[in-house]
């Protein structure tokens, strides 16, 4: 087994057919066929099942891909590591996002990396119970999460607290600074869709209370909630990092909700197995400081250490 036939391997599971895999990789189909069945053949088992709408790892296909993954990661940062040596640090570094933090931190994150022109930083936004896991599987080199527990193989450092806002438009605009849960379930809502932890947690709230809520619409994307809240047809449930710019611009308000109070712990999750290479622990740096820098004038508060 040689590190051809692994790259060759998660191609294939990536693109899911062989037939687009050698087209990405400009290999003849049956070349690469053959140094899958060597693979195979080496592990003297099956990794991929074949069907109509193309490849799927097996069990032990699935091992192998997590594994190579990683594996596949570390030796480009070891490439990058030693090429950058003496020289100004260039690589692409990927950081996974809730779409809610993105809207905060995607933009200051880029203008901090003018410094760096030589890193390419490419953002994956993604629901947040997904995040962690993508870390562990070494498809992103770092992370923030919501509310979520460490796989293994993977640490989380705790960053900040973020309270959870009633979202309205101006035409639901009250002369209250907060809301009941009761007031919340007399107000049209859209709401994200389940299994998202922030309609878990409102779901679970009613239930206690024993109140229903008149629900609108459901959205598995933040800025699609935030859109319809902006169109006046319904509020929302969502944290300040989401809706800074429509409170800051007076399109939207937000309003506490009292008794419960709604929050989420953001945190910082990286690889234990898959060393960060000297462009990913730059912007891990500039996370961790514009999560400082935001504090004073956010909603979030900082995590007791």
């Amino acid at each position: 087994m040689d590190i051809k036939q692994l790259r060759y391997f998660v191609a294939i599971v990536d693109a899911s057919s062989v037939t687009r895999a050698s087209q990405l990789l400009h290999i003849a189909q049956p070349a690469l066929s053959y140094h899958l069945s060597n693979l195979e053949a080496h592990l003297n088992t099956k990794l991929l099942n074949r069907n109509t709408s193309g490849v799927t790892p097996t069990a032990s296909g699935e091992l192998l891909y997590k594994h190579a993954k990683s594996l596949l990661r570390q030796i480009e940062n070891l490439e990058i590591s030693v090429s950058q040596h003496n020289s100004s640090p260039s690589g692409k570094v990927t950081i996974g996002l809730p779409g809610s933090t993105s809207r905060l931190l995607a933009i200051p994150l880029l203008q901090k990396l003018r410094q760096y022109p030589g890193i390419l930083l490419e953002i994956v936004e993604r629901q947040s119970g997904a995040l962690a896991e993508v870390v562990a599987q070494a498809q992103v080199d770092l992370a923030i999460t919501v509310d979520a527990s460490a796989p293994p193989g993977v640490t989380m450092t705790p960053l900040v607290n973020e309270e959870l806002f009633a979202i309205l438009p101006q035409k639901f605009k009250v002369q209250h600074k907060k809301l009941t849960l009761q007031d919340l379930s007399r107000l049209p809502l859209a709401l994200p869709s389940k299994p998202n932890l922030t309609r878990v947690k409102l779901d679970l709230a009613f239930m206690e209370a024993n109140l229903k809520y008149t629900l609108l619409a459901e959205a598995s994307t933040t800025d699609l909630l935030v859109r319809i809240a902006r169109s006046g047809e319904a509020c929302t449930v969502l944290p300040w990092s989401s809706v800074s710019e429509e409170i800051e611009s007076g399109q939207l308000f937000a309003l506490q909700i009292k008794k419960p109070i709604f929050s989420r712990e953001l945190s910082l999750c990286v690889s234990d197995s898959v060393p960060l290479s000297q462009p990913a622990r730059i912007v891990q740096s500039l996370v961790l400081d514009e999560v400082a820098a935001l504090l004073p004038r956010s909603k979030w508060l900082p995590c007791a250490s």
